[in-house]
């Protein structure tokens, strides 16, 4: 009974306050295209699914996991036409401060996260889910000096974090020490992305 007038309590307070409300409820988030964007995605039970270190018994490499994550970025960038102004791959979660030129923010990070998923479960041999429940943590940044302060935060992470001393020392994926309108190269991997289909270039 105590369960049932707390939840008809929830009800009643909830159409109080829809009553009084002034504007139309908005349940989704606007993509604005333009808007600069920290997205943050953790990886389930904050398991190390993005390891930045290799597994000589498995045959994994690190610099396998740092160029899937690249190759993953770099081409799902090109297809929506989203600036990456600086990523890092944290372990058990990532950063990404870009902008959103063209509004496609939704369909980016469905193709980076799913696409990491599924090629982190098929090297790894699961079936289970990589991310946690409820999707990326998005914060735009409405300043130049906010959007500077993502930048940073991003590159930085492995420094804050206690896990090295130095940014440029992390052996995981980022972009510090980049500069801007520098070209990098990452690989297709042999062991995912269809060679034949032309949305994955060599």
């Amino acid at each position: 009974p105590s369960r049932t007038e707390a939840s008809a309590a929830r009800r009643k307070m909830n159409r109080a306050r829809a009553a009084g409300r002034t504007h139309e409820r908005v349940r989704a988030r606007a993509v604005v295209p333009g808007a600069r964007v920290l997205v943050t995605r953790r990886c389930h039970d904050r398991r190390f699914f993005l390891p930045p270190f290799g597994d000589p018994r498995k045959g994994h490499a690190a610099e396998q996991t740092t160029n899937f994550y690249g190759y993953t970025l770099a081409r799902a960038a090109l297809k929506y036409g989203t600036q990456i102004h600086a990523a890092c791959q944290m372990g058990d979660h990532h950063h990404l401060s870009i902008t959103d030129v063209l509004g496609n923010r939704p369909n980016f990070k469905n193709s980076v996260h799913g696409n990491l998923a599924r090629g982190l479960n098929g090297r790894f041999g699961r079936f289970d889910t990589v991310w946690s429940g409820g999707g990326s943590c998005d914060t735009v940044a409405p300043s130049d000096n906010e959007s500077l302060d993502d930048l940073a935060y991003a590159d930085c992470n492995p420094v804050t974090s206690g896990l090295v001393k130095w940014a440029h020392l992390w052996p995981g994926f980022t972009t510090y020490g980049w500069r801007f309108g520098e070209t990098r190269t990452f690989k297709r991997p042999d062991w995912y992305f269809d060679p034949d289909n032309p949305d994955n270039p060599e």
